[in-house]
């Protein structure tokens, strides 16, 4: 099951930055790497910072998100999170 919600436009997270998703279940990093992959770990990153688990194989120690942008747009799988409305 899918629930896809547009959290953020590409342009909205700086290159080795991040962002904050809040939801119900916790924080959710939004993270852009230095070449353009979006990745959305649990509680990984402060916002604004570099995603520290992006790219070097510790993501496996927090829960990662699917994730998805088209179009410049980043979309987060919420299913299975209980929302109601999008906290940003």
């Amino acid at each position: 099951m899918s629930d896809w919600r547009v959290v953020y436009k590409l342009q909205d997270i700086p290159v080795d930055g991040s962002r904050r998703v809040a939801t119900p279940m916790g924080d959710i990093a939004v993270c852009r790497t230095a070449d353009d992959r979006i990745i959305a770990v649990g509680g990984a990153a402060e916002e604004g910072q570099p995603c520290a688990l992006a790219g070097d194989g510790g993501a496996d120690a927090v829960r990662q998100f699917d994730v998805h942008v088209s179009d410049g747009v980043i979309l987060l799988n919420m299913a299975g999170m209980g929302l109601t409305r999008l906290a940003t």
